[in-house]
């Protein structure tokens, strides 16, 4: 887009280090190397802490008649596993049990694990870091909140 500011911080200071505004300013091939990392970040924080969530409160999701909850929790641990090995380039790990299979929860995310077991992760297989973040407010409001308001 050639217009995205890359030189807007004058320096940043953390304790006893600093970096001065040149450390700090991107060139556009950064810029965009930055963002593509920042969204990995992004989409394997959200999995990891929704498959946590499974962990606390639902430890059988697996074998959980709520095929939305089964869903939920695979969709979540398989990207989750996808970055586990190499957060930088990650690559999708489907166990046996998971092959060619279609996961989904209801008007929130699909994943077909069909033919993608070894590949490049892609967030086309999903439906992206906004289904991702439905996916943690589904969790939320489906897991946690009842959780949340119990005695």
């Amino acid at each position: 887009m050639g217009g995205l500011p890359t030189d807007k911080f004058c320096g940043w200071t953390y304790g006893a280090h600093a970096l001065s505004k040149d450390e700090l300013t991107l060139d556009f091939d950064d810029a965009t190397m930055a963002a593509a990392a920042l969204g990995h970040t992004i989409s394997m924080n959200l999995a990891v802490w929704i498959r946590h969530a499974f962990q606390d409160v639902v430890p059988d999701a697996r074998d959980n008649p709520d095929w939305n909850i089964c869903s939920a929790f695979e969709i979540s641990r398989l990207i989750r596993n996808a970055f586990s090995h190499n957060p930088a380039d990650p690559h999708w790990s489907i166990d046996p049990l998971c092959r060619n299979q279609v996961f989904i929860v209801d008007n929130v995310i699909t994943l077909d694990t069909n033919d993608i077991d070894g590949t490049r992760f892609d967030w086309h297989h999903y439906g992206g870091p906004l289904a991702l973040y439905r996916l943690s407010q589904w969790v939320r409001a489906n897991l946690l909140t009842p959780q949340m308001s119990e005695p």
